[in-house]
């Protein structure tokens, strides 16, 4: 069994419904156990063209599935929620990024571990360390430091709480 961390968001239809039906969806899955779900935060678009503000979330599952498999899971929710990959950066109906599978690093391209920019964004960091603010996270072959530390970097950057509980139920 390992535990992966999956970055979500959302900025175009009904963003906050998007999300909550990827975690519900997450939830059925059989080869997957929903641990922890943060809030859902508020955040401006980082990078690429102008477009509307996103909303994030960050889900902590126990999978059997290998880090592989969860990547091409999280397609399959992109996918299911009309994802089209058209602009680099630009808007979408959903994004889910694999942000790290247990201690595993990978320099894949097509999966690396854990996610290369993750420290750089508060949009992922402000949900990740509300659920599991310990997580070792490691960059490059620098140290690990735990995500509420990396977090802690970022709090000037344009992130909110938008809602807390169960929101995506």
């Amino acid at each position: 069994m390992s535990r992966a961390v999956l970055g979500l968001g959302a900025n175009l239809g009904d963003a906050r419904e998007t999300l909550a039906a990827a975690v519900r969806s997450l939830a059925v899955e059989p080869a997957v156990q929903v641990v922890a779900v943060s809030g859902l935060w508020r955040t401006a678009p980082v990078g690429g063209p102008a477009q509307p503000d996103y909303r994030n979330a960050v889900v902590v599952v126990d999978t059997q599935l290998p880090a592989r498999a969860v990547l091409v899971l999280a397609h399959r929710l992109e996918d299911a929620a009309g994802r089209e990959r058209t602009v680099r950066w630009g808007p979408r109906t959903l994004d889910v990024d694999v942000l790290a599978v247990d201690a595993l690093r990978s320099d894949d391209p097509e999966l690396t571990l854990p996610h290369p920019r993750a420290h750089e964004r508060a949009f992922v960091l402000m949900p990740w360390a509300e659920v599991t603010p310990q997580w070792p996270l490691a960059v490059g072959d620098g140290p690990a430091r735990e995500v509420r530390q990396w977090a802690g970097d970022l709090a000037e950057q344009d992130v909110s709480l938008e809602a807390s509980g169960a929101w995506w139920r």
